[in-house]
């Protein structure tokens, strides 16, 4: 059953380690508090670390114990750890984009590189590998590729521009499956459109966030649809 997201507020009054775990603990009036089926989503490692502290200091002050919650960041929604496939990292990317720049003629990609210069090195093939890289790196926040870009209204004056780096980016995405790879931001939007929580999760506490990507909010979505 779809569960429909709830939206609490903590008053400024106290710290917001402090209000966060008086937040957890109140529905908890037991010697032992149980909240290992909670995933708690938070802005960094180092806070998921301090609240599970905060927690069970709460809890001993009680004279009870804690079965602590899951803490992660809100990016474990785009990972399957369950995929069977294997997902390039950053450098693996990085030699595919490099070596797809070696190996194909660029002069059919006009529109992308208009002039290019007198030496195409290795030194500008690789920073053109990191500039590709991260470009599909933006646009995969916003649940993009450069193809979806293409085919959208939003690139009708440089429409060619698009077409060429959609071009590109099939021909990048082969070189990686020759030797059975996925790129990495493809593989965020795969895991994004079916997330897998991690076994015995039942509730997810997304707290002290403000800037969630919109494919993370989608991927959140995704979770609360599937129950």
């Amino acid at each position: 059953v779809a569960a429909t997201p709830k939206t609490s507020y903590v008053t400024w009054d106290k710290p917001l380690l402090t209000s966060a775990t008086e937040w957890l603990l109140a529905g908890e009036s037991g010697v032992s508090a149980d909240l290992s089926e909670t995933l708690l989503l938070l802005p960094t490692r180092q806070a998921g670390r301090r609240l599970r502290e905060a927690l069970a200091n709460a809890m001993a002050k009680r004279g009870g114990g804690l079965f602590p919650p899951q803490t992660a960041t809100p990016a474990i929604v785009l990972v399957d750890e369950e995929s069977a496939e294997t997902v390039a990292d950053t450098v693996a990317c990085l030699w595919h984009w490099v070596n797809v720049l070696q190996g194909e003629s660029l002069g059919r990609f006009p529109a992308l590189f208009p002039q290019l210069p007198s030496s195409v090195d290795y030194n500008w093939r690789r920073l053109m590998a990191r500039s590709l890289h991260e470009l599909r790196g933006t646009l995969v926040d916003s649940d993009w590729d450069c193809a979806a870009v293409a085919e959208s209204e939003h690139c009708e004056e440089e429409a060619q521009r698009w077409q060429d780096l959609t071009k590109l980016e099939s021909v990048y995405r082969e070189s990686l499956a020759k030797v059975g790879l996925r790129d990495v931001h493809d593989a965020k939007r795969t895991a994004a459109a079916k997330p897998v929580l991690p076994k015995g999760i039942r509730r997810v506490v997304l707290m002290g966030v403000t800037d969630l990507s919109p494919l993370v909010q989608s991927a959140l979505g995704q979770a609360a649809a599937q129950g």
